[in-house]
């Protein structure tokens, strides 16, 4: 009897290690994944999503895309700040915001340019009829483009769009959702 017992707590001793074991390293998988997507902004973010009525998790998931929340990010073609706004853009959208004095360098102020790129979000979301390929297509390879592709049935089904005929464009929009994704598994952060 005493030998059974003892295999009895051994084999409990093993388990509970394994289960401790699993624990660890799902919280380490855990840690890890939340270094890779990072809760920055989040205030902010929160604001613009309820001002342009968007979804925390798309915002996140564009700035994760493309800049990895760096506000003093500038790309190869030009594009500055957290949402990556070009600057011929950003004056656009400050003119269509009524706001005075805009000038290229308030791109890296994560304030304006979450403001700018929201605004674009919710054009982009409106102008494509919430078709999340066609908005982050846009949002990636202009929107001219992806109106173009919207013409081409070799592109669309019922009016959306479903391939995408730029390589990098298709690869963006897969890597957008994503972290769109993992931000709202990893936070819960849409309303």
């Amino acid at each position: 009897m005493k030998r059974k017992q003892k295999a009895q707590r051994k084999l409990w001793i093993v388990l509970m290690a394994v289960v401790l074991a699993i624990a660890v390293s799902f919280g380490i998988f855990l840690v890890a994944q939340r270094v890779s997507y990072p809760l920055k902004y989040q205030d902010q973010i929160e604001q613009m999503a309820r001002k342009y009525d968007l979804e925390p998790s798309l915002i996140f998931g564009v700035i994760h895309t493309e800049s990895r929340m760096n506000p003093q990010a500038v790309s190869p073609v030009g594009a500055v700040g957290l949402m990556q706004i070009m600057p011929d853009t950003g004056q656009g959208i400050a003119q269509k915001l009524n706001w005075e004095d805009f000038e290229e360098e308030q791109l890296k102020m994560p304030e304006k340019n979450l403001e700018l790129g929201c605004w674009y979000l919710r054009y982009l979301l409106d102008r494509f009829d919430a078709d999340i390929n066609a908005v982050l297509a846009g949002y990636n390879a202009g929107p001219n483009r992806v109106a173009q592709w919207l013409q081409n049935e070799a592109y669309t089904t019922n009016g959306k769009l479903t391939t995408i005929p730029n390589k990098d464009a298709e690869q963006y929009v897969e890597r957008v959702l994503h972290a769109k994704e993992k931000y709202q598994s990893l936070y819960k952060v849409d309303y």
